[in-house]
């Protein structure tokens, strides 16, 4: 009787682990961009030179960092709660349900 192969159950998992690195450490670049935005749109703000026209150019700018960041944020959301289903996933596949009864 052949046996049966199993796939590694936890190769999905390392596979869900590396997109939510990806995606986190995307959102953390757009949280740094947003952040130096702010820091342009008060320097502007603050500035004796700087036209109507300059400041709103600039909050323009920062508002389309904040929606970027947001977005990815969101990305990372889903990420982690795949992270979290493969990893639930891997481990009962590669339980053994009779050790488990004896725990």
């Amino acid at each position: 009787m052949p046996t049966k192969k199993r796939s590694n159950p936890f190769a999905k998992l390392k596979t869900a682990v590396d997109h939510y690195a990806d995606f986190r450490d995307e959102r953390d670049v757009a949280l740094k961009t947003a952040a130096a935005a702010l820091a342009t749109l008060e320097a502007t703000m603050d500035s004796d030179t700087a036209t109507k026209a300059d400041i709103d150019a600039a909050e323009v700018e920062y508002e389309e960092k904040v929606a970027a960041f947001v977005e990815l944020d969101t990305t990372v959301s889903a990420a982690w709660a795949s992270f979290l289903a493969e990893g639930y996933t891997a481990v009962l596949s590669a339980a053994n349900p009779e050790d488990m009864a004896k725990a």
